[in-house]
């Protein structure tokens, strides 16, 4: 292994990148499968982007159904 201070940065650096984008990936996850739940329940898909802080273009991309215009 290499022992240099400025390859430890990089590397913590690294390592809290991974973490930040897992943790996002995460709330994504969470926000879509809170949508896809509202949604099967016949909220309106206003309130769903409201209360889920999501986009119909992220709806749209990740499959949710029910997120097309009438």
């Amino acid at each position: 292994m290499i022992e240099s201070p400025v390859y430890d940065m990089i590397l913590e650096e690294g390592i809290e990148k991974g973490r930040l984008e897992g943790m996002q990936q995460g709330e994504l996850r969470k926000a879509l499968q809170t949508a896809r739940n509202m949604l099967a329940e016949k909220a309106v898909l206003s309130f769903v982007l409201r209360v889920t802080g999501l986009s119909e273009q992220q709806l749209r991309e990740n499959g949710v159904r029910g997120s097309g215009s009438p």
